[in-house]
Parts: C-alpha cells; sequence; structure tokens
C-alpha cells in the first residue's frame, strides 16, 4: 500500500463463524466434562458451574474475540456493539425482570397442557437438590454473569449481525432467536421453555438494534436468569 493509501478495515465474517465458534464453546464443555465421568466422587453441581460453565464461556468468547481480530475492525464494541453500560440502559433490568414472569407464566402453561411434571432444564433440577450457599454462588455468578455475556457477545453480537448482511432486520432478529432457542435443545429435558427462549431472544435482538449496543441485552438476560434462578432457589 502507498502513503495515500486510506483503505478500512472491512468486516468479512458471517454465519459460519458464528457456527465455529458456537462449536467451540460446544467442545470445551464436552472436554471439561470429562473429569466428572472419570471421577464419580465429584460433586457434579459445583463442577458444572464452578468449571464447565466458565469453560464454555471463555472458549466462546475467545472465539468471538479471534473473530473480531482477523475478520473485523479488532475491537468487540466496533464489530458486535457496545458494551459498556450507561444510565440509559438500567430501564432495560426491569423489562428483564417483567419478562420473566411472563414468559415463565406462558412455559407454566405448556407444562399443563403438555401434562409434564418434571422440570425442563438442568440447571432447575440442580438447585432443587438443595445447594449450599457457596453452591448457590457460583451458580449465580454463572448463569447471571458468564452466561449472559458470551451468549450476547454470540447471537446478539455476532450472528445477528451476519444476517443483517444477508437479510432484513427483521428476519435477522428471528433467525438470531431461533437459533438461541434450538441450542438450549442440546438439554433433552428443555424442549418445552423453547419458545419462551425465542421470545425472549426476539426482544434481546430488538434491543440491540435499536440501542446499537449489547450492554442493554446483556443486562435484560441477565436480570431474566437471575430471577429464574432466584425464583428456583424457593421453589
Amino acid at each position: 500500500m502507498g502513503a495515500g493509501d486510506t483503505t478500512v478495515p472491512i468486516q468479512t465474517w458471517g454465519v459460519w463463524d458464528f457456527v465455529w465458534c458456537w462449536l467451540a464453546g460446544v467442545f470445551a464443555s464436552l472436554v471439561a466434562v470429562v473429569p466428572i465421568a472419570a471421577n464419580p466422587d465429584l460433586d457434579t453441581r459445583l463442577y458444572l458451574f464452578a468449571v464447565l460453565l466458565p469453560a464454555q464461556a471463555a472458549v466462546t468468547v475467545a472465539a468471538v474475540v479471534r473473530v473480531s481480530r482477523v475478520k473485523g475492525l479488532g475491537r468487540l464494541e466496533l464489530d458486535f456493539g457496545r458494551l459498556r453500560p450507561r444510565t440509559g440502559d438500567w430501564p432495560a433490568l426491569a423489562m428483564g425482570f417483567a419478562l420473566v414472569w411472563a414468559l415463565s407464566f406462558a412455559t407454566g402453561l405448556l407444562f399443563v397442557l403438555a401434562d409434564l411434571n418434571e422440570t425442563p432444564q438442568a440447571i432447575v433440577r440442580e438447585v432443587e437438590q438443595r445447594a449450599d450457599i457457596g453452591l448457590r454462588l457460583v451458580m449465580v455468578a454463572g448463569v447471571a454473569v458468564l452466561a449472559p455475556f458470551s451468549e450476547e457477545l454470540l447471537f446478539r453480537g455476532l450472528l445477528l449481525r451476519a444476517l443483517m448482511r444477508r437479510t432484513s432486520s427483521g428476519w435477522a432478529v428471528f433467525g438470531s432467536a431461533a437459533a438461541f432457542g434450538v441450542v438450549h435443545l442440546l438439554d433433552p429435558g428443555a424442549w418445552p421453555v423453547v419458545p419462551g427462549l425465542v421470545a425472549l431472544g426476539a426482544v434481546l435482538g430488538v434491543l440491540a438494534l435499536r440501542s446499537g449496543s449489547l450492554a442493554q441485552p446483556i443486562a435484560v438476560h441477565a436480570v431474566y436468569n437471575l430471577t429464574a434462578l432466584l425464583l428456583s432457589f424457593i421453589g
């Protein structure tokens, strides 16, 4: 390039980059689960939230960072949206609280209609086993901090923006929300909550587009997860 070259870096990442970033996180969780299978004496609940979930989140975020550096502008906020919270983001927390009640009610109706008596997700099944305070704190950190950050970076950051290059914003929001719900089917008992997760993903996608940031979706996702977790603590 010559001295007068003003070439601006472009973003070349796409849907397949989302796929491999997600698979990297899944692979990390599979590797992390090996010690549980090899040592049945381990506290599986503590290991799940203290080791497996952080490993999956860390590898997912590292993969997205790699995509940003190799195929993007080199900074997460430039590629995927603002991460730092601002004063105007705080009303989103109230939305997260309202969402958990609305979606929990809708999911409860689904359970009644399907005549289901078992709790759908492994995370709630673990809570029902009277976790001690240490485990509960670890669970809160994983579910309300690590998971919202890594998942929003992946779904409302990388995937949503990749889809917007190929289709309209409405279809992009729907596509990222559908993917967000479907990947939770890795837990075989989670299918009843998938419609609620798709609805949550759609709201988070709209927030990401309107605010131009990931701070609001992360905040809503965190409050949603935390509220659901606290409700499960008290039955």
